[in-house]
């Protein structure tokens, strides 16, 4: 009998995990408190040393188990799903989805949902959001309010559809848990989805969140079979397919998705390169010549680009679409500027008042918010600051060398809830919206917005996602608020990675590689919110499966006999 020990590896990876765990627990709890960071008091110093010791500790322990568990597996066949099971899981899941709807009738039609419609409603359209969603939503809400009358019968029905589509591509996610980890992570996966309220929430949220995060999770799990046998997933029509559409749909969906994806085409010809060289040495029968498959890889990556600029420029030139501004972009350091001048207005000189009066007035400077940029933002002239970029480029980077604390803690501000497990999400606490102000919690914006108007056909359900939605309790209860929170579920993710690498495994990271790069695009926006990151809730079974897959025979274990 074989016993994994925790060696340096598993002791270097569980220790990276601590700190940065410790680290993020500190950050949060500071800018939670007072708002900025500053050095660790004695008692914060002892209690982050405890935390730190336990930390490495238990992860460590963690990891070597699981290590274990997985050796006792090593060699089994793969399963696959049982006839049905798809099927089954799709219908239950839909199922759920569909009673939540008849309690929040007609749904979840908040964010942008009403200024998308608008625009489809006035033929009046700006590039400020996803022109195919704009489309796609405000098409189906007011084609059947021209049949009907009815807009929320429109609602009801693209929720309806939407929530179909992402289970559709959830479902995919399970029968891919099931084939290459087995029955237990595929049930966890499931148990997750179907217990996890921010899974329904997003699923039937008529903003882009959810649709995007489903492409980019299909783009993962495709990726992984990509990764697996690159000859077989390039002979497949529907694979190669369904990569092509998911990237593409993702980048048209939201625009960082395009800057991640722009990212990580330098890791997918690092791969394709890899992978081409190991075909070529072990001319592995079936497989493609190395050339060709080469030459099929670089179009299955390259392809999404094209499509994507395709018709983003298709539909902008046919709506005649105008030209979003340099707001958006410029989040952060609208936001490090913000904080600066009104925390210390005397540090700019006479010239630098007059082109921070360019960009808006005094006063809308003094609307700063830690939390949420928006305040600032909306007022942002991006004319002016087009026509003088470099003396803004150039007051910027003087104010931060004179700044580069504020500059940290006015990033932070925005930032921390994404990575702090006890961070509560209150971005927008006292904004008042249809039918309700905002309070101690932001979670989810709940309501349906005009021109839908809510009626409950199951209240109890109303209330509960109300609940969810308004109230910090739910962010609050001890471990299960890591699968609520936002930066709760990134520690998750991490913690996987980290088992991964630990077991010597890393390269099975290389399909996530779109998560990361999203993620961190979204340390550069407006504020915390889970919206931003429901990815991460609809691959965590991916990702658990992945952690908890069989070791492959190539695959190195670090072992030694009993005794």
């Amino acid at each position: 009998m074989r016993r994994i020990r925790a060696d340096r590896r598993t002791m270097a990876a569980a220790v990276v995990y601590g700190i940065l765990l410790c680290a993020a627990m500190l950050t949060g709890g500071q800018m939670e408190r007072e708002g900025y960071l500053h050095p660790p008091t004695a008692e914060e110093t002892v209690r982050l040393v405890l935390m730190l010791v336990l930390s490495i500790g238990l992860t460590a322990l963690c990891w070597t188990e699981l290590s274990r568990l997985l050796l006792r597996r090593e060699g089994t066949a793969k399963r696959t799903g049982k006839p049905g099971m798809e099927r089954a899981a799709f219908l239950i899941l839909t199922a759920v989805d569909f009673v939540v709807l008849l309690g929040v009738y007609p749904g979840f039609f908040v964010y942008d949902a009403s200024e998308e419609l608008s625009m489809v409603q006035s033929r009046l359209f700006t590039t400020h959001h996803p022109l195919v969603h704009v489309l796609l939503l405000g098409g189906i809400i007011q084609a059947v309010h021209r049949v009907t009358g009815s807009y929320n019968a429109g609602i009801f029905l693209y929720s309806i559809l939407q929530a179909a589509a992402v289970n559709a591509a959830l479902t995919l996610v399970l029968k891919r848990v099931w084939d290459k980890s087995g029955t237990l992570p595929a049930r966890l996966g499931f148990l997750f989805l179907l217990l996890c309220p921010t899974v329904s929430m997003f699923t039937l949220c008529t903003a882009k969140d959810g649709l995007f995060s489903a492409c980019l999770v299909l783009q993962c799990l495709l990726l992984s079979e990509l990764q697996g046998d690159a000859g077989a997933f390039l002979q497949s029509r529907r694979k190669t397919a369904g990569l092509i559409l998911a990237a593409a749909g993702m980048m048209l969906l939201r625009k960082n998705g395009a800057y991640a994806y722009a990212v990580c085409l330098i890791l997918y010809g690092i791969a394709a390169l890899s992978r081409v060289l190991r075909v070529r040495k072990k001319h592995r029968e079936g497989a493609l010549p190395s050339g060709k498959c080469a030459l099929r890889l670089a179009a299955v990556l390259l392809l999404p680009v094209l499509l994507f600029a395709a018709t983003d420029r298709t539909l902008a030139a046919a709506l005649h679409a105008r030209p979003d501004g340099s707001q958006e972009i410029l989040t952060v350091p609208i936001q490090m500027l913000a904080r600066t001048y009104v925390s210390d207005p005397g540090s700019f000189s006479e010239e630098e008042l007059v082109l921070m009066r360019g960009l808006m007035s005094d006063e809308d400077w003094n609307r700063y918010n830690p939390a949420l940029s928006d305040q600032v933002k909306l007022r942002f002239n991006s004319e002016v600051f087009r026509e003088n970029r470099q003396a803004y480029i150039a007051l910027f980077f003087r104010q931060g060398k004179a700044h580069p604390v504020t500059y940290l803690n006015a990033w932070l501000g925005t930032s921390y809830g994404f990575f702090a497990p006890d961070a509560v999400v209150d971005c927008y606490r006292g904004n008042q919206v249809f039918t309700f102000t905002y309070g101690d919690s932001s979670y989810f914006g709940y309501e349906t917005e005009l021109p839908g108007v809510r009626h409950s056909m199951i209240p109890a359900v109303d209330a509960w996602y109300r609940f969810l939605s308004l109230s910090p309790v739910p962010q609050r209860i001890p471990v299960l608020h890591w699968f609520y929170t936002p930066g709760g579920i990134f520690f998750l993710w991490l913690f996987l990675a980290g088992f991964l690498v630990s077991a010597g495994r890393g390269k099975r990271l290389l399909p996530f590689a779109p998560v990361l790069c999203v993620w961190l695009t979204v340390l550069a926006g407006p504020c915390t919110l889970p919206r931003y990151v429901v990815y991460l809730w609809f691959g965590f079974p991916l990702a658990l499966g992945t952690a908890l897959e069989p070791a492959e025979r190539n695959e190195i274990w670090r072992t030694e006999p009993d005794g």
